[in-house]
């Protein structure tokens, strides 16, 4: 039996030990991430390696809430956008 759908709705999609121990995932309301050097920067913006650069590509608040739905769906991945953004894709 599956987890429930209650407990997806409010725990899918979110490690607590990934971001300061909140037990609720935070709000990131920055535009950039620190890249750490241009080829860390280079392989982000190629798919090489997971991560954050800028916030209109994705956002750590944006992942989970992504996880989630695509949890509570029953999918294999998810995705959000704000409604700008929303053409794009």
């Amino acid at each position: 039996m599956g987890v429930d759908f209650r407990t997806q709705a409010i725990h899918a999609g979110y490690e607590p030990l990934d971001n300061g121990r909140a037990a609720v995932p935070p709000i990131y309301a920055s535009a950039a991430f620190d890249l750490g050097d241009a080829a860390r920067g280079d392989a982000l913006a190629g798919g090489d390696i997971d991560g954050f650069e800028y916030s209109r590509v994705a956002n750590p608040t944006v992942d989970a809430l992504e996880k989630r739905l695509a949890a509570l769906e029953d999918g294999i991945g998810a995705v959000a956008v704000g409604s700008g953004m929303a053409a794009a894709y």
